[in-house]
């Protein structure tokens, strides 16, 4: 096997779901953790949490801190 041969590995990105691609537009656009809730339908922030991208999360939890100010 040689350079060419070898695969490529997936990036986090390549393994979103539609539920990481839905909270990925909330977030975009402001949504904080009770959005992602919402528009995932994950009822919980422990589903939130467990199912959701960490990096949506986090973008999530700054724009409830930015809200706040």
């Amino acid at each position: 096997m040689d350079e060419r041969d070898a695969r490529v590995p997936l990036t986090r990105r390549d393994l979103w779901s539609r539920s990481d691609e839905i909270a990925a537009g909330v977030v975009a656009e402001g949504g904080g953790i009770e959005a992602l809730i919402a528009a995932t339908g994950s009822r919980t922030l422990e589903n939130v949490v467990s199912t959701i991208d960490p990096a949506i999360v986090q973008q999530a939890y700054d724009n409830d801190l930015l809200a706040e100010v």
